[in-house]
């Protein structure tokens, strides 16, 4: 492989790896702002609760795990 084959070579290996670099990127701004949707929507229930329905939280599930993944509301 001539010197200019190796640079090119380099040069291949580091495109994809921004490539890949920028997927990784992508999909971790898609997953904050899936997490700021769901902060958005546990302030609005909050608010909700506080409101109208404080003596009322019977019909709400207890949450256990912390994991904002794992909060269900119902």
């Amino acid at each position: 492989m001539t010197p200019a084959e190796e640079i090119r070579a380099l040069a291949d290996r580091a495109m994809a790896d921004a490539t890949s670099e920028r997927q990784g990127a992508n999909d971790a701004l898609i997953r904050a702002s899936c997490y700021e949707d769901k902060a958005h929507e546990l302030i609005a229930l909050a608010d909700r609760i506080e409101r109208e329905e404080a003596g009322r939280r019977s019909h709400f599930r207890r949450v256990v795990n912390t994991d904002l993944r794992d909060i269900v509301i119902d």
